[in-house]
């Protein structure tokens, strides 16, 4: 398992060991060694926000909303937050969501519903 974010939050290893090249004009950061997150470490907004001058395009994958959401680490972050849900999520939800988002910082928030994955029976 290669080092990635989490061991980056806990100061356990630096930034350029965590962005992994994958081909030219594309990097990737894997998760790390860690459970969790360092919930009060500055040091993945500052990853993101060196990785924006860099690439193009940055998608940070923060899991679930809800309390164990890593969003919240990314507060006052540029750019636009994209939801990606069910396509039976209650628009109740989905605002409710859109506020908390609104509230961490994040301009623009989008929902896109994304397939159900299909299970092949044989």
């Amino acid at each position: 398992m290669e080092h990635g974010i989490s061991d980056l939050c806990a100061e356990q290893v630096g930034f350029g060991d965590v962005v992994h090249k994958v081909r030219d004009s594309l990097a990737e950061v894997p998760w790390g060694h860690l459970a969790t997150l360092d919930r009060r470490s500055p040091r993945a907004v500052t990853l993101v926000e060196a990785l924006g001058d860099i690439y193009e395009v940055v998608i940070v994958l923060t899991g679930r909303v809800g309390l164990n959401s890593n969003l919240p680490l990314f507060a006052g972050t540029r750019g636009r937050l994209v939801l990606a849900r069910s396509a039976d999520t209650p628009a109740s939800l989905i605002e409710a969501v859109s506020a908390d988002a609104s509230a961490l910082g994040f301009e623009v928030t989008q929902s896109v519903a994304v397939p159900e994955a299909q299970s092949e029976v044989a």
